[in-house]
């Protein structure tokens, strides 16, 4: 008697052999100017999304003849090589449909830090501005904006002089909030007169919990601020201020961490001071590059610190629990720093060979610095690393996190990544492209890699990436000549590089299997039915492993067998597994074949047709987790998916004689 127990253990692993890039749209955007540094070139420094799907990016761009995907803007800088800067934030549909943006500056250099959104429809974005350096007597030049909701009150200088002299308004620091139409909520910047940016204040770095509660890294100077209550500080060091989503203080705590001077920690546009929250218990960790050995020094829990990286964690109320330095050869740079939702920390940045690091030693064939990325878990315990393989120095610069994986971008000449026969070796003398990375979170096995495609001769540089949907990642950087995305050709604003943002997407396609056997006998027949798939390898659940759509397998002896089929597809994989009884194969008595799932994909309700009298439905999101089970005793029904995010998700429908089917459903 055939008996297919078919007990579900779903399994969605994502590794793939060598990919052809899936770049859904692109945009560019920047000024015309000229700038004389390379670090004041028009780029996407941070991208966020929201929980419509929305994404948000946040960038430099110089004072004249300012775009976005094509939309002109009006910004306050001067326009003359390495003049100003201006911060442009800007929003577009999943699509890539524009949606609006903000120009925050002066005439001067202004920078933002960090920009973040919460699951209460707010918008977050903190730096600073430079209402408070040296002008001409006279007339003064433009004044601060954020966009045209604030404009700050440039003071004229009372003086007889002919030197320069500076502004009275001293505040350089700020949080602004906006919702996610781009309407603004509030302006906080809390410094006294008596101190600014110019004298020793910096905002380091942000962190936004779901409810709106803002966790600000901030290096502040002794003085009486602006906050309501406890707004004396005493000392100089790092502290974070918090505040809920209302702009109101309520609360803040120094850390056992300090530099000499506030500068150490950041730079013009940040990335040298990372800082996440852990939402499980309110930890705070802190990785970056140690810029201040050079010039003051860095304390970590009040031991000096020599090396040239490092990662801590703090308690909720700043006491230092544990810290990691790197060791060896002790040269890369930390770029970023992200959490999953176990605590579970991700860096990534440039590592150079024999450099160790949280009980890791980096090692590589080339003697270039590289980009790596690396895991450790809430203790600091070293989870996995990979460093790249490549001919001239390169890095990554920016982290995401998803359910299952992780992705990174940088930029790269010839790369790839060692012990992954899937990875993608570029070519020599190819000049350096952004690169996007998907990592197992798991294990660190890459996924995939993409590079973007650029002319001969010209560049691009992945700089901020961010994670949507399933399999979808949205990244962002600036280019030299042009760059082609899918079917996208992006070009440039001016005369140097412009910034791009643009969207990756993986589609899941569906994997399934068939079973048959002969009776009184230990062997089956195995078929792959699911979607087209580039290969099929099949776990049978005694160590064999065989290549093929469909096999014939006999067993040593009759029993159990948890039996997977791993289906690659062009730039993912999925596994489905199921557990059978070898020697005891049967029909199954009540077939799902004709059921009908509608609208797919939908927005709101899935629609279940022609279902069986008796049975249950289960919906699972790609990574395995149970979302919702409930049992149906009629013919049609109705599932309810308009509280899950948008995204891809597995829906299986179980008659009462066992018979399971599985769907691929979309929400939208």
């Amino acid at each position: 008697m055939l008996k297919k127990l078919l007990i579900l253990t779903l399994i969605f692993s994502l590794t793939s052999p060598t990919v052809v890039a899936q770049w859904d749209w692109a945009i560019s955007g920047g000024s015309v100017n000229t700038f004389s540094r390379t670090t004041d070139y028009n780029n996407v420094n941070h991208i966020t999304t929201d929980q419509a799907g929305n994404v948000y990016i946040m960038g430099q761009v110089g004072g004249a003849g300012v775009k976005v995907d094509s939309h002109s803007l009006s910004a306050y800088s001067g326009i003359y090589p390495s003049a100003s800067l201006d911060i442009v934030l800007s929003s577009f549909t999943e699509n890539g449909t524009y949606r609006w943006s903000k120009i925050i500056g002066g005439h001067m250099y202004d920078f933002g830090y960090a920009l973040k959104t919460d699951k209460q429809g707010h918008l977050y974005v903190t730096g600073q501005i430079r209402n408070v350096d040296a002008t001409l007597i006279g007339t003064p030049y433009n004044s601060v904006h954020f966009d045209t909701d604030t404009i700050l009150p440039k003071i004229p200088i009372d003086s007889v002089t002919t030197s320069f002299g500076e502004d009275t308004l001293m505040q350089s620091m700020f949080i602004v909030q906006y919702d996610t139409a781009g309407t603004f909520q509030w302006l906080n910047m809390p410094e006294p007169d008596t101190t600014s940016r110019y004298r020793g204040n910096f905002p380091v770095n942000m962190d936004v919990d779901a409810n709106g509660d803002v966790y600000w890294l901030c290096y502040l100077l002794p003085g009486e601020y602006r906050w309501a209550n406890n707004n004396i500080i005493t000392q100089a060091g790092t502290y974070v201020v918090k505040y809920n989503s209302q702009g109101n203080i309520i609360g803040i705590n120094q850390l056992e961490f300090n530099a000499g001077r506030g500068i150490d920690l950041t730079d013009s546009w940040g990335g040298l001071t990372h800082f996440a929250r852990n939402p499980m218990n309110g930890n705070y960790y802190i990785a970056g590059t140690n810029k201040a050995k050079q010039y003051s020094y860095l304390l970590i829990g009040g031991d000096t610190i020599n090396s040239d990286m490092y990662l801590a964690a703090f308690s909720p109320t700043g006491q230092l629990l544990w810290k990691k330095e790197s060791g060896g050869v002790d040269l890369g740079s930390i770029e970023d720093l992200e959490l999953d939702l176990n605590g579970n920390i991700y860096l990534g940045g440039l590592i150079r060979p024999g450099t160790e690091f949280g009980g890791h030693t980096y090692t590589s064939p080339k003697s270039s610095g590289a980009p790596f990325v690396s895991s450790f878990d809430s203790g600091g315990n070293h989870l996995w690393s990979e460093m790249a393989v490549v001919d001239a120095v390169s890095i990554t610069y920016d982290v995401a996190v998803s359910d299952t994986e992780i992705a990174i971008t940088g930029y790269g000449s010839s790369l790839y990544w060692p012990n992954n026969t899937d990875s993608v070796k570029t070519l020599g003398n190819q000049g350096y492209d952004a690169f996007l990375a998907r990592f197992n979170k798991g294990n660190g096995e890459l996924i995939t890699m993409e590079r973007t495609n650029t002319p001969f001769g010209g560049a691009s540089y992945g700089n901020a990436i961010a994670a949507g949907p399933q399999n979808t990642y949205y990244m962002g950087g600036n280019f030299s000549m042009s760059m082609f995305l899918g079917q996208d050709t992006l070009y440039k604003v001016g005369s140097q590089r412009s910034f791009f943002l643009t969207k990756y997407e993986c589609d899941v396609p569906e994997a399934s299997m068939s079973v048959s056997g002969i009776n009184a006998t230990n062997t089956i027949n195995l078929v792959y039915t699911g979607a087209p798939a580039d290969s099929v390898k099949w776990y049978l659940g005694d160590g064999t492993q065989l290549w093929g759509d469909s096999i014939t397998y006999s067993y040593a002896a009759k029993g159990k067998y948890r039996v997977c089929t791993m289906a690659y597809f062009d730039c993912t994989e999925v596994t489905v597994c199921d557990s059978l009884v070898a020697g005891e194969i049967s029909l199954t008595e009540e077939s799902l074949a004709e059921v009908a799932i509608y609208p797919n994909p939908t927005n709101d309700f899935l629609n279940l047709e022609n279902l069986p009298k008796e049975g249950q439905v289960t919906l699972y999101n790609l990574s395995g987790k149970l979302l919702l089970q409930q049992p149906f005793k009629k013919e049609n029904n109705k599932l309810d998916l308009s509280n899950l995010p948008k995204g891809v998700y597995l829906l299986e429908l179980q008659n009462n004689a066992g018979e399971r089917v599985f769907r691929k459903v979309m929400k939208e």
